[in-house]
């Protein structure tokens, strides 16, 4: 249909080995001429410099707006304000694991079925806090 394709001369296994290592009829080693390996290195060592150098410009503009001293964000200039997060520990009781809302009812200790009573808290503090008591290696740390 118009193409002329030439067959390609057979070659033992150990020939198509050396033959990809160096071809000494095109002067290719590993199928590329020198030029083309000269060319291509110089594209990399020209990105990478580039890469490299944008970089180092990221990386200095960065340092320039920071301050050692004290954090760029402070209470109400920063995006949580004056009301940061908050972990709960203990967590919340298995029933009510999917609520975030802490509450209780102060007036009674038992708990009923759509509002725990206050000594539920008490008890998951006390044994969230049971690792820390009678610590023999702590130290007092002074007031400042």
């Amino acid at each position: 249909i118009g193409f002329n394709t030439r067959k390609p001369p057979d070659r033992t296994c150990s020939e198509r080995i050396k033959q990809f290592f160096y071809n000494p009829e095109k002067g290719a080693i590993f199928t590329r001429t020198p030029k083309s390996w000269a060319l291509i290195t110089i594209f990399y060592i020209i990105y990478y410099s580039c890469l490299a150098a944008f970089w180092a410009a990221c990386l200095l503009i960065f340092f320039q707006t920071i301050d050692d001293k004290v954090p760029r964000w402070e209470t109400t200039n920063g995006l949580i304000g004056n009301s940061p997060a908050l972990g709960v520990r203990p967590e919340q009781a298995w029933e009510r694991i999917d609520s975030s809302m802490i509450i209780y009812n102060q007036a009674t200790e038992k708990s009923t079925d759509d509002m725990p009573g206050w000594k539920e808290w008490v008890d998951r503090s006390t044994e969230f806090l049971e690792p820390y008591k009678n610590q023999g290696d702590a130290v007092e740390c002074p007031s400042s």
